[in-house]
């Protein structure tokens, strides 16, 4: 009896110990189902990554720019040059052409709105510039002389066009050269009020002079901006045709075409001068150092033993300091004191205590010799604001 009862605990256990160890395989075939999702899932990931860090590959090898397969919608500026190029593919060039009046109309409108941005936001446009002008170097390097020689060359400009551009162009330099003199006055005439180390005391007159400064120098601003905008009207808006300005933003794309730089390649192209024209910036205060006379003449910053004045401004009847030991007009000579950074007992062994510096009174009385504005002149009557109108 007791056998059998051993025989039948015994298969009970067998049985239990069967149903474990299935129970066991079932959870084990669930976790390596699991397991080979997980590897599956890793799979596909991995996939992805590797496409990626290819796709990362070929860009830095291209320099930063995007595959082509990846479709970008292009800027606006490079809509307008893309559609001028076909429709020069298309023979813009014929008067004819159906593509010539497309073009006539697309560049009216560009005009059109160039004038908007230009005369009622200045400094949007000159920042919206600015920005393509540094995407066009980051694409396609900084621009060369030879960019603007094909320029020019593909602009086909008639004499006559060439010699008035080239009469623009001097009349323009002449015209800036006056008022960057007069601002240099200015300026260090406004330097010259700064609270002195040595007597403070000294300068406790000179605030009337300081607002007369810079009322002067709001105006010579203007000046600037109105020699700059009726140089531009006058060369691009009534000189040169619009397919001709169109040939030219085509021929400089994706640079902006320079009507200064291309300018002054005809002038160096009539006076047969083997100059170079990169040492001009471009037309665009946003980067100006004290004023934009350096983008407008290209002229770099002056020396003291005299001033550079490139090939490209040669012809031009205009001042310039001549090499050799410093003998310069007030309005140059001012650029170079340097007392206000000197310390009190400097200042104190080349001055009298109770007297300003010689430069100081000099940039002093240079100040004073500019006109005075209309609305610091005790004789002068307000009147109606006038229409702006550009001159003849």
């Amino acid at each position: 009896m007791s056998t059998r009862l051993g025989l039948l605990y015994n298969r009970r256990a067998q049985k239990k110990y069967r149903e474990k160890k299935m129970n066991e395989m079932d959870h084990y075939k669930v976790q390596i189902k699991e397991l080979n999702a997980k590897m599956r899932q890793m799979a596909e990931e991995k996939r992805a990554l590797k496409a990626d860090r290819d796709r990362l590959e070929q860009i830095m090898q291209s320099g930063g720019a995007q595959v082509s397969s990846i479709p970008i919608q292009p800027s606006p500026a490079q809509q307008f040059v893309e559609t001028l190029k076909c429709l020069f593919a298309n023979g813009a060039e014929d008067v004819s052409s159906p593509a010539h009046n497309e073009a006539l109309a697309l560049m009216s409108k560009s005009r059109e709105v160039q004038q908007i941005l230009v005369l009622m936001f200045p400094f949007k446009a000159a920042r919206l510039k600015a920005d393509i002008q540094q995407q066009a170097c980051r694409e396609a390097g900084p621009h060369s002389p030879a960019l603007w020689r094909s320029t020019v060359a593909a602009a086909n400009f008639t004499p006559l066009q060439r010699q008035r551009l080239i009469a623009l162009r001097a009349k323009f330099l002449k015209d800036i050269d006056d008022v960057v003199t007069e601002r240099r006055i200015l300026t260090q005439g406004i330097k010259a009020m700064l609270p002195h180390p040595g007597n403070a005391s000294a300068f406790a007159n000179t605030l009337f002079k300081a607002q007369l400064s810079t009322s002067q120098l709001r105006a010579n601003l203007e000046r600037e901006y109105q020699l700059v905008t009726h140089f531009i009207c006058k060369a691009v808006h009534e000189t040169i045709t619009p397919i001709q300005h169109a040939r030219c933003i085509v021929a400089a794309a994706p640079h902006l075409p320079d009507i200064l730089y291309i300018c002054s390649q005809l002038y160096i192209e009539e006076a047969d001068l083997a100059a170079d024209i990169d040492a001009l910036p471009d037309m665009n205060t946003i980067f100006s150092d004290m004023s934009s006379y350096w983008w407008v003449t290209g002229q770099e910053q002056e020396e003291m033993d005299g001033s550079l004045w490139p090939a490209v401004y040669q012809g031009l009847d205009v001042y310039h300091e001549p090499s050799g030991p410093l003998s310069a007009p007030p309005a140059a000579s001012l650029l170079g004191f340097t007392s206000f950074s000197q310390g009190a007992d400097d200042v104190a062994a080349g001055a009298a205590e109770d007297e300003l510096p010689t430069d100081a009174i000099a940039a002093l009385l240079a100040a004073d010799s500019l006109p005075l504005p209309d609305e610091l002149d005790p004789c002068h009557t307000v009147e109606p604001a006038a229409a702006l109108r550009w001159e003849s």
